[in-house]
C-alpha cells in the first residue's frame, strides 16, 4: 500500500529504473520513491523550473522527466532541472494533451491529444513522426507502447486501438 503523506493529488506516476516518480500538481512537485522490497520514502525531483505544474496531467521518463499539460505544452527535465526544450511546431497545436509515453530504448514520444482526436508521434528532439487521426476516436485517453512489436496501444472509452509504431 502507498500512503502520501504530505503529497497532494496525484495524478500520474512513472517507474524508471528503481524509483517512482509521481507527478503532484498540486504541490507543484514530482515526488521521487527508492523501490525495494517497499516504496521509500519522497523526496523531491524538481529543483527548477520556471513552469507550474498546476495544469499537468501526465508524465514519462526515459533519462530525462517529458511533462505533459492539459494546454498541450510539454516541458522536460533532466537531473531534475528545466531544460532549455520544446517540440517543434505541431499544425495544428496540441489542444488537450492528457497522456504520455516514452521509454529508454526508443527516440519516440507518444502523445495522446484528446480534444484532438489524435495521436502525435515525436522524436526526442522535438520534430514530428506522425499525427494518427481516426473518425473512430472519441475521447483518447490513454497509450502504451510494446517496443517489441512495435505496436501503439490506445483506450478510448471501451475500446482498445493499435496501430504499429512509426
Amino acid at each position: 500500500m502507498y500512503d502520501s503523506k504530505g503529497e497532494g493529488a496525484i495524478v500520474a506516476g512513472s517507474v524508471y529504473g528503481k524509483r517512482l516518480y509521481l507527478l503532484d500538481p498540486s504541490g507543484n512537485m514530482i515526488w521521487r520513491h527508492n523501490l525495494g522490497t517497499s516504496i521509500g520514502p519522497a523526496s523531491s525531483y524538481l529543483k527548477q523550473t520556471s513552469v507550474s505544474l498546476k495544469d499537468a496531467v501526465s508524465l514519462a521518463i526515459d533519462s530525462n522527466v517529458y511533462v505533459g499539460f492539459s494546454n498541450g505544452q510539454l516541458v522536460r527535465y533532466l537531473s531534475g532541472a528545466q531544460e532549455s526544450w520544446s517540440a517543434l511546431p505541431i499544425d495544428p497545436p496540441l489542444t488537450n494533451l492528457n497522456a504520455l509515453w516514452t521509454g529508454l530504448d526508443t527516440d519516440r514520444l507518444v502523445i495522446v491529444d484528446a480534444k484532438g482526436k489524435r495521436i502525435v508521434i515525436l522524436r526526442k528532439d522535438g520534430k514530428l513522426v506522425a499525427q494518427i487521426t481516426s473518425p473512430a476516436f472519441v475521447n483518447p485517453s490513454a497509450v502504451a507502447v510494446d517496443l517489441t512489436t512495435k505496436m501503439v496501444f490506445v483506450t478510448d472509452g471501451q475500446t482498445i486501438y493499435s496501430f504499429d509504431l512509426p
